[in-house]
């Protein structure tokens, strides 16, 4: 099984994910809607930790720079939480095993 040891470097996995959207013509995609003009597409996470933690620590590393659409994100996991929650502190009970 392979582990992620065996996967490419920050820098190559950076500029494969910056082409996947700018080869669909999302990268630079403007939206009028709201307050302004803004970017037209968002990166979706489960949780703040890859965005917001991970990748800013590897990049102030000096591996690479973070592309600017990195500094803003949707976390599912805040209105998902928020309209099937338990109403306790815990996770959704029914919940996949290692979702939340």
């Amino acid at each position: 099984m392979p582990t992620s040891n065996a996967g490419v470097g920050l820098r190559e996995a950076l500029r494969a994910h910056n082409a996947w959207p700018e080869a669909r013509g999302v990268k630079n995609a403007t939206t009028t809607s709201g307050v302004g003009a803004r970017s037209g597409f968002a990166v979706v996470t489960w949780g703040d930790w890859d965005c917001r933690t991970m990748l800013a620590k590897e990049c102030v590393l000096g591996i690479d720079n973070k592309p600017e659409y990195f500094d803003r994100w949707i976390n599912l996991k805040v209105p998902f939480e928020q309209v099937f929650s338990s109403g306790s502190d815990g996770p959704v009970p029914w919940a996949p095993a290692g979702l939340i």
